[in-house]
């Protein structure tokens, strides 16, 4: 599949229709009970594996965006595809008893936490979390945590939480499940927003471990990985840009026919990368949807299970059939007009984790341009070399935008004038986009020395 570049217009925009290209064929496996996270790019073809069992934890190394977006820098999520469980110990039981945790009882009296399945910026240790709690009160609480406005770290509340996993052999009457570990641990804090400060060991406190993550040593990704028992932190994904969806296992509130109403269980399916919008197209037939969807009302969600799992049931024995009526389009830049049309061909099941679908491009045909601007907006100079200045009659936001369609720079602007400093940017073309309610502007910039 074709390479694109990122394009902007300076204008709100209606289509009328769609160019259509031709149905690629693709595939990615998963491997065996989903033992590798597959990232997809869905306007390349190209695919990233990672072991899906070399981490227990993942910490966000995404900046808190502040006043608006702090908590994705704060989010802590745990493997639950590969079923790692958390159990948080009751207010009662503080670090002071850390090294005298009675763990009796565990299973059915503590709180058993797990990640949201809907947003990557909630992890199961962001359970409880209250954005609203206002400073004087403690907040915001960040679930593990509380923001402290004075020492500016994220500070943690003195929970313990004890960490499991279990492993599942064989099937049937034949399935067997062993306890791979058993650890307890307790967070210490967020430290200006530059590195995560935690401790863990054994229930019986051997392998007592002090861990801290840096997230300036991982540049352009959402999260890192780490691994409880080999004390490792993983790098596991690619660039932002260079994934739009991931194929993996994950924990979700599921139907599996013959057994009853939903129940939580972990399912192999397709998660979107934050941000992605997904517009989900159900009751098409699906050798006709290229050329329908340009005639339907579209309904995008930045939910990422959007694709989810259940584009495939399971038939009996092993077999999975796809829904013939499916189909998904996926806009992995907000900033151009290129779409994705996919549909699933085939899904191996567990032993093979083999997954067939089609890929087409929808590029927008027509467009009725209708300019909308801001009052005076003055934006200079171009080229710029440190400082870019911009003059508001309004508050908005700003973001600057490179050639691959990573957002640089991104924060509010208020009335008047703002000042942004562009020194640590490499020369080249950049994108200027400000936005506001139904107003945007869009700029190209160039950036020298």
């Amino acid at each position: 599949m074709k390479k694109i570049l990122l394009t902007l217009l300076a204008a709100s925009i209606s289509y009328a229709g769609f160019s259509q290209t031709v149905w690629e064929q693709d595939s990615v496996s998963v491997g065996n009970r989903a033992e590798k996270h597959v990232f997809y790019n869905v306007s390349t073809g190209d695919s990233y594996e990672a072991n899906a069992n070399l981490w227990h934890l993942s910490f966000s190394v995404q900046p808190s965006q502040f006043p608006n977006n702090t908590l994705q820098g704060t989010t802590i999520r745990t493997n639950n595809g590969k079923r790692v469980r958390v159990f948080v110990a009751p207010e009662s039981i503080g670090v002071e008893d850390f090294n005298t945790l009675d763990t009796v009882g565990m299973m059915n009296t503590w709180m058993e936490i797990n990640d949201s399945d809907s947003s990557w910026d909630v992890g199961a240790f962001n359970t409880g979390l209250d954005l609203t709690l206002p400073p004087h009160l403690g907040g915001p609480d960040y679930g593990w945590a509380f923001y402290n406005s004075t020492t500016k770290n994220v500070e943690s509340k003195g929970r313990v939480y004890v960490i499991i996993q279990d492993t599942t052999f064989g099937f049937g009457q034949n399935q067997t499940t062993v306890r791979k570990f058993a650890k307890k641990l307790y967070f210490d804090a967020l430290v200006w927003d530059t590195a995560f400060v935690f401790s863990h060991a054994n229930l019986d406190n051997s392998d007592s471990v002090g861990v801290e993550i840096r997230k300036n040593q991982f540049p352009d990704r959402f999260f890192v990985y780490y691994n409880l028992v080999t004390n490792d932190i993983q790098n596991l994904e690619p660039a932002k840009n260079q994934w739009d969806v991931v194929f993996t296992d994950y924990y979700t509130l599921a139907e599996s026919p013959g057994f009853g109403p939903p129940q939580l269980m972990t399912v192999t399916g397709t998660l979107s990368k934050k941000g992605t919008e997904i517009w989900r197209i159900e009751g098409i037939d699906r050798d006709s949807i290229a050329d329908k969807v340009s005639s339907l009302s579209e309904t995008f969600s930045k939910d990422i299970r959007t694709i989810g799992y259940d584009w495939k049931t399971h038939v009996g024995q092993g077999r999975y059939q796809y829904d013939s009526s499916l189909a998904f389009v996926i806009k992995p830049n907000p900033y151009n007009d290129l779409q994705y049309l996919v549909r699933f061909n085939e899904f191996g099941g567990v032993a093979s984790g083999l997954m067939k679908f089609e890929v087409i491009e929808l590029e927008r045909a027509t467009a009725s341009i209708a300019q909308t601007t801001f009052s005076n907006l003055k934006v200079y100079p171009n080229p710029v070399v440190d400082e870019l200045t911009l003059e508001m009659e309004e508050n908005a936001t700003f973001q600057l935008i490179d050639m691959q369609g990573k957002v640089m720079i991104e924060q509010p602007l208020t009335f008047g004038k703002n000042t942004l400093y562009t020194n640590d940017l490499t020369q080249g073309i950049y994108f200027v986009r400000i936005y506001s309610n139904n107003k945007v502007y869009n700029q190209k910039l160039l950036k020298t020395n």
